[in-house]
């Protein structure tokens, strides 16, 4: 197998253009722009030649949209994802220049603070000196506030456990805390929630909170665990969203000293978090800790950018939804449990991240949309559906607005993806897609829902995320997280994640109740399979974890073509053997079972079949089932085969 670095000067090496044409200046410029960020040589680089073949990704094309925004040219990153060549680009600036802009109205968040500080004033009893300012809330803030308020304070609430330096001192670190908390304008905001539909949750934020007020008065008690910590923090926080949504506390656990960070998630996304933790590092060495830009410009334009051109976010949405599924990840748990609290699943791949990176680049292809095509494949396996439907984190860090903005722009967005094409064509549809949906990211999901015409129902269960530091200046974090949690509604949520010496991680968040954690390990095992699939590593590729159990004969001979023929026969050949055994109970070594001949299963099933076929169901059509764990269920899937035969 060839080295990754290997494979890379191979793809230099080869320009995909003889750009006979003359290079005009304009191209030159943004050829200059690539070759700086990626480094490879400007003299490999053709007209024709896009960024993902020179090893760059959507995450990059953030830096080169910022380069070229300097030297003048009025460019955002999602020109360079739709338009990623040279020429291509050339051809957007110039008409671009050629055009009238018409610029999207900022949003007037002044006019909104004369209209809604009463409301926080009077709901809080507080003084009006008090609050710097009152904002409204992100459509993605104001949905996971929602499912906060109606989890009862679970949803959304998340968890870092950092280990610190022994010699951390209460006092250091709340000094610290103090001169972070002066910069990040979300650390000293909270949230306030009105009767108007419109904005359903408001920000309130305030000039000076105490940091103190912020720290969880707990102790390092023996035998203490994670999950007391983060009850306390939770609980601190449920009533009390009005002030700042997070806590702090220093611990010891495990004989570790602990900086235990408990936030919600409409505070931080990503990117900010690492802007808080890196400010805090900072601030402990006694370091400048760097101003960051208000919140304002960011915030006005996702507010905007949602509002904008809505007949222009139909068509789109309407496109790439238009007939798509809802898919809905199947209950793998084989007993019911009352546990329901997220567990969490890692690993690392056996490839080094540089040898899937070259990879990408030999193909022209995102390492995102890599990942989104092994998940859709995966999904595809477990539903039984070619087409699938799943939801993808954008950073929503696309504009000079909101780049280096420590605030929470990510955005979630569904895709459909019609996996019964090859892989090549799978990879290509999700990189247009990739490109495309920059400019409507900051749709609502409840807009989409109703463009997509499903507007009373989730549009996905499961989620995928591909994490790398947008930059890597300024914002290196020393500290080892010990543990961290998260708690979403989804099924499963996976994220792919670029780890420092050359790593790339998978980590895989389930419902227990849906999804059992061992489950979880073979799923992460398959998804390194797909990936290494998908560029034909055939040395990295386990097959046995792409079946249940690894076929001894790839094609067993059989006289059935039916499923339930096979069930017919034993009714024919031995009607009275036991088929099935259902078991009530397990409790104190009492084994409480019911018990079902192949004939009485038979008569059970025909009951079923005879109802579907009398309520108008015929063959082909798609019949739902909705039940707990019982024998009921066998029944209905038996009969159901049986009527779908007839």
């Amino acid at each position: 197998m060839q080295s990754a670095e290997a494979a890379q000067r191979k793809e230099l090496q080869q320009p995909e253009t003889s750009d006979n044409d003359a290079w005009s200046p304009l191209e030159l410029q943004i050829r200059a722009a690539y070759s700086a960020i990626s480094s490879a040589p400007e003299d490999r680089i053709g007209k024709d030649t896009t960024i993902y073949r020179i090893g760059l990704d959507s995450i990059s094309a953030i830096q080169v949209a910022s380069r070229l925004r300097k030297e003048g040219l009025s460019l955002q990153a999602s020109d360079v994802m739709e338009s990623p060549s040279c020429s291509e680009l050339a051809s957007v600036v110039q008409t671009r220049s050629q055009t009238p802009v018409i610029s999207t109205p900022a949003f007037d968040l002044e006019n909104f603070d004369k209209r809604y500080r009463s409301v926080v004033l009077d709901s809080q009893k507080v003084s009006t000196d008090q609050i710097e300012a009152v904002r409204p809330c992100t459509a993605v803030q104001s949905g996971m506030l929602s499912e906060y308020v109606h989890s009862g304070g679970h949803q959304y609430f998340n968890h870092m456990f950092y280990a610190v330096d022994e010699n951390s001192s209460f006092e250091t670190l709340k000094n610290a805390w103090v001169k972070v908390v002066a910069q990040h304008e979300m650390l000293r905001t909270g949230f306030i929630n009105t009767d108007d539909h419109e904005n359903p949750f408001v920000m309130s934020t305030y000039k000076s909170p105490d940091v103190h007020d912020l720290c969880l008065q707990v102790s390092s008690e023996d035998g203490a665990k994670y999950d007391d910590y983060e009850r306390a923090a939770s609980e601190s926080v449920k009533e009390k969203l009005h002030l700042p949504p997070w806590r702090w506390s220093l611990l010891e656990i495990n004989q570790t000293q602990c900086l235990q960070f408990s936030a919600h998630h409409a505070i931080f996304d990503a990117e900010s978090l690492r802007m808080i933790i890196s400010d805090l590092q900072s601030a402990l060495r006694d370091d400048a800790v760097p101003g960051r830009q208000s919140i304002g410009s960011a915030l006005s334009y996702i507010l905007s950018s949602s509002q904008k051109d809505p007949e222009q976010q139909r068509i789109f949405w309407s496109q790439k939804l238009g007939g798509a599924p809802v898919t809905r990840f199947p209950n793998l748990t084989p007993l019911r449990t009352p546990d329901t609290k997220a567990v969490v699943v890692e690993r690392l791949f056996s490839l080094q991240r540089s040898e899937i990176e070259a990879r990408c680049q030999e193909s022209g292809v995102s390492m995102q949309s890599v990942g989104q095509a092994a998940w859709a494949r995966l999904l595809s396996a477990y539903t039984g559906e070619s087409l699938v439907t799943f939801g993808v984190v954008f950073s929503g860090r696309t504009a000079p607005e909101t780049a280096d903005t420590a605030f929470p722009c990510i955005t979630t967005l569904p895709v459909s993806s019609n996996t019964a094409v090859d892989d090549s064509q799978l990879l290509q549809d999700l990189m247009s897609y990739n490109a495309g949906v920059q400019k409507h990211q900051f749709t609502s999901l409840t807009d989409i829902q109703k463009y997509a015409e499903l507007p009373n129902e989730a549009l996905f269960d499961s989620l995928f995320v591909y994490q790398r530091p947008l930059s890597n200046a300024g914002s290196e974090i020393s500290w080892k997280v010990m543990h961290e949690s998260a708690s979403v509604e989804l099924s499963v949520s996976i994220e792919m994640e670029a780890l420092p010496d050359d790593k790339l991680g998978l980590r895989l968040t389930v419902n227990p109740a849906q999804i059992p954690q061992e489950q979880g390990k073979i799923m992460l095992q398959q998804m390194e399979a797909i990936i290494a699939g998908l560029f034909s590593i055939e040395d990295s590729i386990d097959a046995s974890v792409l079946s249940v159990v690894p076929p001894k004969d790839p094609i067993i001979p059989t006289d059935f073509i039916y499923l339930h023929e096979m069930t017919e026969a034993a009714v024919r050949d031995h009607p009275d053997r036991i088929a099935m055994e259902f078991v009530d109970n397990l409790e104190d070594e009492q084994i409480t079972s019911r018990k079902w001949t192949y004939r009485q299963l038979d008569e059970e099933a025909n009951k079923i079949a005879h109802l579907l076929l009398e309520s108008g169901a015929k063959s082909g059509d798609i019949i739902a089932t909705s039940f707990d764990k019982c024998p009921e269920a066998s029944f209905a899937f038996f009969g159901i085969l049986k009527a779908g035969w007839l």
